[in-house]
């Protein structure tokens, strides 16, 4: 049975959502709600090859706690690291798209139930042994994480792509948050020209 949500944080990378969340989907644990991904279906990947990062918004530019850093470093590093082996290039002025990240995380305490290995009991009363498995409930603690990352046509001010993965992980999401962010940006579009560069320069 779950129980209320003791605390609740956020990892603001950069930027604000422009887009709103759609409604939280139930996760049991360790279950994954996948990624959800929506593209601007005119836009031509093709014409983008730097990228740089949205500016902190001033109403999110607030004092965050130690672990919204670190977690926010872990998301930065993990997308600066996806998008150079997509053939991305860094540029902090004129790039052609703004890449804005958001890490929301919330500690959750759940009551879960522990099924023993199934022993097996001789009987005093009978030739045949009797077989007992019991079935404890324990107190478990997990965090589940709403990664949302956007690109935006910084020609056209415009929302081009938008990723938003949602996992729940036991104890904690911090060991987990690199491959959070490579399976959101797993669909991030891949132009043809680059594919093949990237092909050509792994040779």
């Amino acid at each position: 049975m779950k129980t209320s949500i003791r605390q609740s944080c956020t990892a603001l990378i950069t930027g604000t959502l422009l887009l709103a969340f759609p409604g939280c989907t139930h996760l049991e644990p360790g279950e994954e709600a996948g990624v959800q991904v929506s593209r601007d279906e005119n836009a031509d990947f093709s014409q983008f090859t730097t990228w740089s990062w949205l500016p902190i918004s001033s109403e999110d530019a607030g004092p965050r706690s130690e672990t919204e850093q670190r977690l926010s470093a872990r998301v930065q590093q993990q997308i600066n690291r996806e998008l150079r082996g997509r053939g991305f290039r860094y540029r902090a002025t004129n790039a052609d798209l703004g890449i804005g990240a958001r890490l929301i995380v919330e500690r959750e305490k759940r009551t879960v139930n522990q099924t023993t290995a199934i022993q097996t009991l001789s009987s005093l009363h009978y030739s045949s042994s009797i077989q007992v498995q019991a079935t404890q409930q324990q107190v478990a603690l997990y965090e589940r994480g709403r990664l949302t990352i956007r690109a935006i046509d910084l020609r056209r001010d415009r929302v081009v792509w938008r990723g938003v993965h949602e996992a729940r992980f036991r104890d904690s999401i911090e060991p987990h948050v690199g491959d959070v962010v490579a399976r959101t940006l797993a669909r991030f579009p891949l132009t043809e020209r680059r594919d093949r560069s990237l092909a050509l320069n792994s040779n």
